[in-house]
């Protein structure tokens, strides 16, 4: 794949990034690049020190893994790439005397801190949720994978005790998650930051059965509103991905109308901002296109219907009442399953299609208001989590589920 392939020429220009900035080896991408290179290419805070990029493209490269269980792929690109980019993270990273990571100096895109000068909105502060969150990612990640390509036997204890060095997410007093995880930087909800998210989306950390999800959504809640003439097309977009991924159908399509009625143009392109002056975020006459608005759009739509992640498919976590009836063919999910899934909701029926691309165990957890459902014989069902335990599929073998709701 294109993006990749970049990735992988760049290589030599990413280890010079991470020498020449920071003093380590591994590799830095910075969020801007030098055009037909990997090298820094903006002199900007903002940029130097988002540190996280490189582990966010090292998850992309595993999300493809799981995506199409091409162990080639995973052997010889994913995990040497995701290897320089854990060295670097090895070697940027300084512990603390509890043992804990201390990351010095981390960024959240557009998370400027309620107690730093509104005049300078640089926001440069010290251990970010986001930095964290990534960090924990491509761990979990480079160790699953090694795992199972059987490889790095060597590498997997030092990085499992890197594992045990991220710190945990901090809750505050009024629930709501801390951006950075430091007691003297203070959250500012007038934001359209969204990257201490990334446990949520992006990322598959938390799903609801996690501990912290109440904190997260209500954080996710508080700064769709707090935030509100602050936002721009893309933070919507991403704001409803978040929603799809906890659930919640409801504020899923608010964030979507809010796009469409600030932001869509007469060609369906997003503008990045509200063009039309409707008084909802950022204001702008000229209307600068936003194409990729579009594209996380689109994932905010695919995730509400059709979630996974390596071990479980989700249907229908986030529809709204309003989708009465339809249906997708070909979805394919993380755990090595393609599905089909059509819904009537004035008859009360979903059909499903599950196949599998390779031999594969996963959980399926049921839409809400599942009554009943045939179509498996002698399985393990939570009624109170509407969840089917440990399916098993040899390769290529398909299930036709008829759920009554």
């Amino acid at each position: 794949m294109p993006i990749f392939d970049y990735y992988e020429q760049m290589i030599d220009d990413l280890k010079k990034n991470a020498s020449r900035l920071y003093g380590c080896r591994g590799i830095f991408i910075p969020a801007v690049v030098a055009p037909q290179s990997g090298l820094l290419g903006l002199i900007d805070p903002k940029v130097i020190h988002n540190i996280s990029i490189g582990g966010m493209i090292a998850n992309l490269y595993y999300d493809y893994y799981l995506f199409t269980g091409d162990i080639k792929f995973l052997k010889e690109r994913a995990l040497p790439f995701m290897k320089e980019v854990v060295l670097f993270y090895e070697e940027f990273l300084k512990i603390k005397a509890d043992g804990l990571y201390d990351c010095n100096p981390s960024y959240t895109p557009d998370g400027l801190p309620a107690n730093l000068s509104l005049e300078n909105e640089i926001g440069i502060a010290r251990n970010s949720t986001m930095d964290f969150a990534v960090l924990k990612e491509v761990l979990t990640d480079i160790i699953q994978g090694s795992k199972k390509a059987n490889m790095n036997k060597e590498d997997i204890p030092k990085w499992e005790d890197m594992l045990t060095r991220v710190p945990a997410y901090i809750i505050n007093n009024d629930g709501l998650i801390k951006e950075y995880l430091e007691t003297r930087i203070l959250d500012n909800h007038d934001s359209r930051s969204y990257g201490l998210f990334y446990p949520v989306f992006p990322g598959n950390e938390l799903l609801k059965d996690n501990e912290t999800f109440d904190a997260f959504y209500n954080t996710a809640k508080k700064r769709l509103y707090s935030g509100i003439t602050k936002h721009n097309s893309m933070s919507y977009a991403v704001l409803a991905n978040i929603f799809a991924k906890m659930g919640d159908a409801s504020d899923v399509f608010e964030c979507l109308d809010l796009i469409l009625k600030t932001s869509v143009m007469q060609n369906l392109i997003c503008a990045s901002n509200d063009w039309r002056g409707m008084g909802i975020g950022d204001d702008d006459f000229w209307a600068t296109y936003s194409p990729e608005t579009n594209i996380v759009l689109t994932s905010a739509i695919s995730e509400s219907i059709l979630g996974s992640t390596e071990n479980k498919i989700i249907l229908l976590p986030a529809l709204k009442d309003d989708f009465k009836k339809g249906s997708i063919e070909g979805f394919q999910t993380r755990c090595g399953a393609e599905v089909g899934i059509s819904w009537d909701k004035k008859k009360g029926i979903i059909n499903v299609k599950i196949k599998s691309r390779r031999a594969i165990t996963f959980d399926l957890v049921m839409p809400e208001g599942t009554k009943r459902y045939k179509g498996l014989v002698n399985e393990k069902y939570d009624p109170e989590m509407r969840i089917i335990k440990d399916i098993s599929l040899a390769s290529n073998k398909m299930i036709n589920l008829e759920i009554k709701t």
